[in-house]
Formats: structure tokens, C-alpha cells, sequence
């Protein structure tokens, strides 16, 4: 179980580090680009590399799953990979002749680019899911499986360092010394070999519902506290309604809440009873608690 989530982690990070340390010296050997210009180039890639997992995680943990999230975003990693390794290997679709280099091929230029950002959107899925749905995989209330899951994050944190390294040393040296192609192909076999381990195991995963759109119970909470704007302030915790895991209605009877704590009291007002059963007296600020 250890090795199927690690195996993505060590492909993912070995993919980002071998193609972002060596990327504006591709930009400006091969392209041809001005150092100023392959500067932007990459400074852009990995601006929306950072801010993909926003996008990723919403849509996991809201609406696909982490699993699911997970499997397509390694497609989209993997199809990226696929089209840098072609992008090299195939003669039409090279940056320049064999012969002579007077100007990039635009074609190339446009495949290198759609590659790169689609390696930024696999990670903006990777990142946010992958970790966490290794995670679901262990039962906190189970004695051996606590301690499994601390073994777990041993082996993560393992397969993530030795993808950075191997990137930025192994990935690197190829693409100086052999070929970038050679490095491209290396890097899309690792990854689909690494995709194969990861589907292996689908039928004994631990799978987690999606929980619905986190705005949701932002939004809920704005339109209790405008319906509750006249009530009394709460004179203690006791007055508050409190929901268990299993009422909650995420499916998950295994979810934490949150500690109380005194402060931001002034938002106490928002979970004073249900919505509902707690009345205005004759427009009066006296407040009606029913017990729940």
C-alpha cells in the first residue's frame, strides 16, 4: 500500500524537477530565447503550477474524489510527457533542422508549451489529493493502522526526496550530456510505469465521498448569522448547537470536529440553537431556546 501512492510522488516530483532546473536553459539554447524572455516564460509556468492545487483540490474534495482526481491528473501529467518526448523525437516537430537552427519551428514552440502547462495541471491535481488519499487509506481509531500511517508518511516523505534529487541530478545530466529526448522518454516511462503500480491496488482502496462545495457551509453560515442578528449573545457553550459526524451528512462517521474555543465570539450568535427554533417574542430581543 506504501508503494502505490509513493510510486506516483517519487514519478511526479522526479517529472517537475527534472523539467524545471534545466528549463530556462532550454528556453534559451533551444528557442533561442532572450534571457529576459525565457525569465518570464518560466517565472509564468511555475506561477500557475503554484496556483493549479487551488483548482485541484476544490474539485476533489467537492465534486470527483481524490482517487478520481488523482487517476486524471496523472493522465494529464502523463499525455504532457508524452508530447515533450515526441516534440524531440519526431523530425517535424523538432525545435530546428539537423543541418542548420536560423529559426524555431512554431510548431514546436506550441507543443513545448501545451506540454508544460499540462504537466502544471497534472501537479495542481497531484499535489492537493495524492498525500491525503494515501492518508484515507488508515483508520485513526485503530491502534496498528496509527502506527502504519506514520510509516506511510515515512515512505512518502522517502519517495518525495529521492524524486527531487534524482531530478535535479540524474534527469539533468541526461538532458546535458545525452539528449533532452532520452530525458523525456525516462521521465513519461517512470510516470506510466508509475500509474500502473497506483491502478494496481483500486480494489482494495479506501475510497472517501466528495463532500459537496466548501462554499456551501461559508455561505450558510453569512445567511444564519443575518437571521440571527437580533439574538441575545450567548451567555455560555451550553447554548450552542453542536452536530455530530454521523448528522453532519458527509457520509464520513469518522470525521473530526473541531475543538471549542473562546475566541471569535462574536460569531457565537450563528450556531445558537437551530435555525429555526429559536423565535423573536413580540419583535422583542427575548430569545425562546428550544433544547436540542
Amino acid at each position: 500500500m506504501h508503494g502505490m501512492d509513493a510510486a506516483i510522488e517519487f514519478s511526479e516530483r522526479l517529472s517537475y524537477f527534472g523539467l524545471a532546473t534545466n528549463l530556462i536553459l532550454y528556453l534559451t539554447r533551444e528557442l533561442h530565447q532572450e534571457l529576459k524572455t525565457a525569465a518570464r516564460n518560466v517565472n509564468y509556468w511555475q506561477g500557475v503550477t503554484a496556483l493549479m492545487p487551488l483548482l485541484g483540490g476544490f474539485l476533489a474534495d467537492a465534486y470527483l474524489g481524490r482517487f478520481s482526481t488523482v487517476l486524471y491528473s496523472t493522465l494529464i501529467y502523463l499525455a504532457g510527457l508524452i508530447l515533450l518526448a515526441l516534440s524531440q523525437l519526431l523530425p517535424s516537430l523538432r525545435p530546428c533542422d539537423e543541418t542548420s537552427c536560423q529559426q524555431v519551428r512554431k510548431v514546436h514552440e506550441i507543443i513545448f508549451f501545451v506540454s508544460m502547462y499540462l504537466v502544471s495541471t497534472g501537479t495542481g491535481g497531484h499535489k492537493p489529493s495524492l498525500e491525503s488519499f494515501g492518508a484515507d487509506q488508515f483508520d485513526e481509531s485503530h491502534h496498528v493502522e496509527r502506527k502504519q500511517k506514520m510509516s506511510y508518511f515515512n515512505w512518502w516523505s522517502c519517495a518525495l526526496c529521492a524524486g527531487l534529487v534524482f531530478g535535479v541530478t540524474a534527469i539533468s545530466y541526461i538532458q546535458d550530456r545525452v539528449s533532452w529526448g532520452v530525458a523525456d522518454i525516462v521521465l513519461m516511462c517512470v510516470m506510466g510505469s508509475a500509474l500502473v503500480v497506483f491502478l494496481a491496488g483500486r480494489r482494495v482502496y479506501r475510497y472517501r465521498v466528495p463532500e459537496g462545495s466548501p462554499l456551501t457551509p461559508m455561505l450558510q453560515v453569512v445567511v444564519a448569522a443575518l437571521a440571527k442578528r437580533r439574538l441575545a449573545h450567548p451567555s455560555t457553550a451550553a447554548e450552542l448547537y453542536e452536530v455530530t459526524p454521523a448528522s453532519a451528512g458527509t457520509g464520513n462517521p469518522t470525521k473530526r470536529l473541531l475543538l471549542h474555543t473562546n475566541k471569535l465570539k462574536y460569531s457565537y450568535k450563528t450556531v445558537r440553537g437551530r435555525v429555526g427554533t429559536a423565535c423573536l417574542d413580540n419583535g422583542n430581543d427575548d430569545v425562546e431556546s428550544h433544547g436540542h
